[in-house]
């Protein structure tokens, strides 16, 4: 095969191959094989824009790696689960993941 495919291999880690297969099994994402013949992780998000009365946008400042807060500013988003609609996973992320925000949500349309 690589005579007619030559591509480069990334191989995974123990602990990343676990990751992998745990994401798998829970539906959290699919694996395609790519042009190249590389296998390609695939994940569908669900991200909020969530803003208040004054038109002011949340977004989540930093994320914890190693123990330390890291700046990363990004909208709050969550990964459908397995045969989990986007109205759903943004059910998910506002009840279990962001803190209480207080007040009234008014939802309005989904987009792509």
């Amino acid at each position: 095969v690589e005579q007619y495919f030559p591509v480069r291999r990334n191989l995974l880690s123990t602990s990343s191959r676990e990751q992998l297969e745990k994401e798998l099994r829970a539906g959290k994402c699919v694996i395609t094989l790519g042009d190249d013949c590389q296998l390609l992780r695939t994940v569908v998000l669900a991200a909020l824009e969530i803003r208040n009365t004054q038109d002011q946008l949340l977004v989540l400042i930093a994320a914890t790696k190693g123990g330390s807060l890291v700046p990363d500013v990004v909208l709050p988003a969550t990964k459908l689960r397995d045969q989990e609609s986007t109205d759903a996973a943004a059910k998910r992320l506002i009840g279990e993941e962001l803190p209480d925000l207080g007040g009234t949500m008014h939802f309005g349309a989904s987009r792509a």
